[in-house]
């Protein structure tokens, strides 16, 4: 599982035999990180402080203290959702029964395993198939088979100044073209927005931003602004926050400015290891903007941290009638008390003038949606941004 955007899934590993934890950790170099403990008690007090870190969980069903199938229940109690291995000499039906019903256990491996078992292992369980009630077909493995060979690209839609109309930036769209014609793109997200893929996805969008920037023809020189979409799953990771932190640096330096946009539909969203990895990018004057807000449950909660540049208002919200007819709804409340808070907002899914020019007037900072531009191929958004010395307006805006 070697990924050339160079993030590598976590695999705790607790075996009483220092010999094998060496071995292991030379055999899967380069294809994960692998975390070991000899001792079971300080595996899982590791744990407990970096569950959101850890892609799978590998035991010794033999040790001295916690035995393989008492760890593992207690790691699915501080882990629910991350696969589990045990590892036996001998898996007598007693065992393996036990190992279900009390461990969680999602695969025992008898020992001696090769490398090579370990290794199909441990990708079986972490790009394996979940259960997800939105597209019951779509697995993470279909989606992990379209990046390893390709098929995935950048899409960009633009994103305007709400009084001149000019494009100011854009956010970044992930597709996938052989993929899509079996399943719709938001079922391909939705499968993995809890999964190491859908961090795997976002390195991989900013390396291809950072490739075209440095072949793209710029008659001009000037910055840019592209949104990035990031999982509260992913954010809840240090590694991955560290990685982002890196490339979203990189690309500084070439005048893009990277924002990163994290939904809140998510219960993460609310975490303190959430909001402590949110500080990590803050000390690096990364922007980050709320997206969809308003469509879940957390928004009033997030619109009163302080760990927030701005916020997307979700479409459902400025395409009520209520929007245009009633100078008290929700939405316009929401401007008018992020405007006070001194935080941007962004509004989406503007698809008509009046609604354009009511949300220019309530104060937004910038508006996204098909009126301005559907989204398109990055390279031909990027080679239009920078091609001559005048203001980019939408397409539809101009006469």
């Amino acid at each position: 599982m070697q990924d050339r955007c160079g993030f590598l899934p976590t695999v705790l590993f607790v075996d009483d035999d220092e010999n094998l934890l060496n071995s292991v950790s030379r055999s899967l170099s380069g294809r994960f990180t692998v975390v070991r403990f000899t001792s079971p008690k300080a595996g899982i007090e590791w744990l407990e402080n970096h569950s959101h870190e850890v892609h799978a969980i590998v035991v010794d069903m033999m040790m001295p203290d916690i035995d393989g199938i008492k760890f593992l229940t207690m790691a699915h109690k501080i882990a629910p959702d991350v696969p589990r291995l045990l590892l036996s000499g001998y898996v007598s039906p007693d065992v393996l029964r036990r190992a279900v019903n009390r461990g969680m256990v999602s695969r025992v491996l008898v020992k001696p395993v090769s490398t090579d078992e370990l290794i199909a292992a441990l990708d079986g369980s972490i790009i394996g198939p979940r259960a997800f009630p939105s597209a019951q077909s779509m697995v993470p493995g279909k989606v992990n088979r379209a990046l390893s060979s390709g098929d995935y690209c950048v899409f960009i839609q633009p994103i305007v100044d709400p009084v001149t109309y000019e494009i100011v930036g854009g956010e970044m769209l992930s597709r996938f073209p052989k993929l899509q014609e079996q399943f719709d793109v938001e079922a391909i997200i939705s499968c993995i927005e809890d999964h190491y893929l859908v961090s795997k996805l976002a390195i991989l969008m900013l390396e291809e931003i950072r490739r075209l920037i440095e072949v793209v023809p710029k008659l001009v020189k000037k910055e840019i602004r592209l949104n990035l979409n990031v999982s509260p799953f992913s954010i809840c990771d240090v590694k991955f926050v560290d990685e982002l932190i890196g490339h979203i640096l990189r690309l500084r330096e070439l005048s893009v400015n990277i924002i990163v946009e994290i939904t809140e539909h998510s219960d993460k969203s609310v975490s303190s290891v959430f909001l402590e990895n949110i500080n990590m990018l803050r000390d690096k004057k990364i922007d980050i903007l709320v997206d969809d807000f308003g469509a879940g449950n957390n928004s009033i909660k997030l619109l009163n941290f302080s760990a927030f540049d701005g916020i997307k208002i979700d479409r459902l919200l400025i395409s009520s009638p209520s929007f245009l007819q009633d100078e008290n709804c929700f939405a316009r409340w929401l401007i008018n008390h992020a405007r006070s808070s001194g935080i941007s907002v962004v509004a989406e899914g503007v698809e008509d003038l009046q609604t354009a020019e009511t949300l220019r007037d309530s104060g937004v900072t910038g508006l996204q949606g098909y009126l301005f531009g559907r989204p398109e191929n990055s390279f031909v958004f990027l080679e239009n941004y920078y091609a001559e010395d005048r203001i980019c307006l939408a397409p539809a805006m101009v006469a």
